[in-house]
């Protein structure tokens, strides 16, 4: 192998290996931008949820069209999905949450997401037999925003690795010209060929 193209390949070396372990810190990062959107999310709208289902406390009106008025207000919400259950488990009602714009694949949702509980939020007692409300996060939009951001990185990084690698080879092809020259005409010599000559150069 000649002397470019072992160096070349060092420089492809030394630039895999920081792809790596960029790769590996961004992954870290997701996986932690994810929980800790998830666990602000669930938290402020469990919060939000009792306050409301305190301000719905009236005995009078229908319980599960107070319940519902509730729930309506995170419809739309990308990180909450919001549902009434019955004592049976079904479910009375949900809110509603928006499809991310652009869904990430289901390899990445696998790798930044894990098992999830819902919180469980007790009814007011004049509700109570309507069963109970889960709030559970919905990581979907979160990681679809990690998506395009790896993709906007990825992109630059490859940009970068693919400029670098060209600089590299022309440089390297400029300045190890003459050592190549040099090379192939003691390789001549070795064969008898006493005829060759090197400019000075």
């Amino acid at each position: 192998m000649s002397l470019r193209r072992r160096l070349l390949t060092m420089v492809f070396v030394v630039l895999g290996l920081c792809l790596v372990a960029g790769s590996a810190l961004t992954y870290w990062h997701s996986v932690r931008k994810v929980d800790i959107e998830m666990i602000s999310a669930e938290e402020v709208g469990v919060s939000a949820l009792r306050d409301a289902l305190l301000a719905a406390h009236d005995p009078t009106s229908d319980a599960r069209l107070q319940i519902r008025r509730v729930l309506s207000a995170f419809d739309g919400d990308r990180h909450l999905k919001v549902r009434l259950v019955s004592p049976t488990g079904d479910i009375l009602e949900r809110s509603r949450v928006p499809p991310p714009a652009d869904p990430a694949p289901e390899w990445l949702f696998a790798l930044l997401t894990g098992e999830r509980s819902p919180r469980v939020i007790e009814l007011p007692p004049h509700m109570r037999a309507l069963g109970h409300i889960e709030v559970e996060a919905q990581p979907a939009n979160e990681i679809s925003e990690v998506w395009e951001d790896a993709k906007l990185k990825l992109l630059i990084i490859g940009g970068f690795c693919a400029l670098v690698l060209a600089l590299t080879y022309a440089t390297l092809g400029s300045a190890l010209r003459p050592l190549e020259t040099l090379s192939a005409a003691l390789a001549r010599g070795g064969k008898g060929d006493y005829r060759v000559q090197v400019d000075e150069t």
